[in-house]
């Protein structure tokens, strides 16, 4: 008799089968290299989603592309696009949205943190992840609405973009959650989920402070004190929230959909939950609710020398400080940046665009869904991986090796979009709902 876990696991990987596989409109499994192409430029950083990708150009600007079934690229219209697009203001009419000083991109929605006005939000909104107080589609951004019942959250320093749920992390050093809220991902005690921002809470019903850091997986959030521990809420079931975790000097958090990993003062890493397509980066498959070292590639040694963590649906990537990326886990659709889609269980060093040497001088990378994304020192952005949906700015629906973005490219023809799987979480008892973690602690705290 087949266990829940082992359906689960199941259920994974169809689902991570039919993102990858996609639409055979674009042609068959191809290896392009970076031909010559006028790049997007001046790129400060990118963000992806499980089958689009934003950018902030130009210091202010965003431009997204990629599937745009939601609208999610935020142009006002529902039209995939293989070609970067410039994201329009909130006010119709008005130009461009400008003043962004970061981007995150979840499943079928984006969310940007635009100066000191606040969030604004486009795309899917079936759970309310917009935060505009509807669970209307917009195809245009709305600003999401203030706990207290003001027209902007205003004041936010980050944002990050869930499967279904959004949060920011205000000037306050609070949490401010939306979306859905099934498994408790809001952070609220509850699991109801909202359609305007609610603020996250401690065990005895506090809103959690001093939190500098924020990240969010499919159905769990976590965030990182200035103190170093960290607080995860949300789905546990493949121990993605962290369990008997003990940790110090923790300097970034990075969730995938069911994992989490942490980069160490000591600029190691370590991760924690699912691990069917080695995404814990310790050289096996078996998930683990406690943390594992992250090997360096080969397998000899810790990978060490991080400066920056990223993660995608179930792969995660690391930039060093020699300018390299490292990535480990699934790489059906190339996502780990080696030429091809082989299986690989260790962590290996990107290519370059060439296929040749090591991607290089690489300043930020941002990992999604199927496919990852990085700015070199130039503002160059490249992207690898699943491209179904024309995710990767290029004519070609897998790019195994990075390839540039270009600033203008003639519409990918035949691209039917990404399909809408129905990504579930099991059920779960409630205690384990509303259960939270708090690494550096090794008991598990409840509400």
């Amino acid at each position: 008799m087949i266990d829940m876990s082992t359906m689960f696991v199941v259920r994974l990987w169809l689902v991570a089968l039919v993102i990858t596989v996609g639409s055979t409109a674009v042609g068959g499994l191809s290896r392009p290299t970076a031909a010559d192409a006028t790049p997007l430029p001046e790129v400060t950083a990118t963000a992806s989603g499980s089958a689009h990708t934003c950018a902030i150009v130009d210091g202010a600007t965003v431009r997204c592309w990629g599937d745009n079934q939601s609208g999610q690229l935020g142009t006002g219209t529902t039209t995939p696009q293989g070609a970067p697009v410039e994201v329009v203001a909130v006010a119709p009419g008005t130009g461009a949205l400008r003043t962004v000083t970061q981007v995150s991109a979840g499943r079928a929605h984006t969310c940007a943190v635009v100066g000191r006005d606040g969030v604004a939000c486009w795309g899917n909104n079936s759970s309310g992840q917009l935060g505009d107080g509807s669970t209307s589609v917009r195809s245009t951004p709305v600003m999401v609405l203030d706990p207290a019942g003001g027209p902007s959250l205003a004041g936010a320093k980050s944002v990050v973009a869930g499967l279904h749920h959004s949060c920011a992390l205000l000037s306050s050093s609070r949490v401010a959650c939306w979306g859905n809220n099934t498994f408790g991902q809001l952070g609220d005690g509850t699991t109801t989920s909202s359609a305007r921002a609610v603020i996250a809470v401690d065990d005895e019903g506090a809103p959690l402070s001093s939190i500098r850091q924020i990240t969010s997986g499919a159905f769990h959030t976590c965030a990182l004190t200035s103190s170093g521990s960290v607080h995860c809420w949300g789905n546990d079931f493949l121990g993605q929230r962290g369990d008997d975790v003990d940790l110090e000097r923790i300097s970034q958090l990075a969730a995938g959909a069911f994992h989490t990993c942490a980069l160490l003062a000591d600029d190691s890493v370590r991760c924690w939950g699912a691990n069917t397509s080695a995404q814990l980066g310790n050289g096996t498959t078996t998930s683990s609710r406690t943390p594992v070292a992250v090997q360096a590639p080969g397998g000899r040694g810790q990978l060490g020398d991080v400066e920056e963590l990223t993660a995608g649906f179930r792969h995660t990537c690391a930039r060093t400080d020699d300018g390299a990326v490292h990535c480990w886990g699934d790489n059906m659709a190339g996502q780990l940046g080696q030429g091809s889609t082989r299986e690989i269980r260790t962590v290996v060093t990107v290519v370059g665009p060439t296929g040749d040497g090591a991607l290089a001088s690489i300043e930020r990378v941002a990992a999604s869904g199927n496919h990852t994304c990085a700015v070199d020192e130039d503002g160059r952005a490249s992207c690898w991986g699943a491209n179904d949906a024309g995710q990767l700015g290029r004519p070609a629906r897998v790019g195994t090796v990075p390839l540039v973005v270009p600033h203008e490219l003639t519409e990918v023809k035949g691209v039917t979009g990404w399909p809408q799987p129905q990504l579930r979480a099991p059920h779960q008892r409630s205690g384990e709902l509303l259960g939270r973690q708090r690494c550096g602690s090794a008991r598990r705290q409840h509400h």
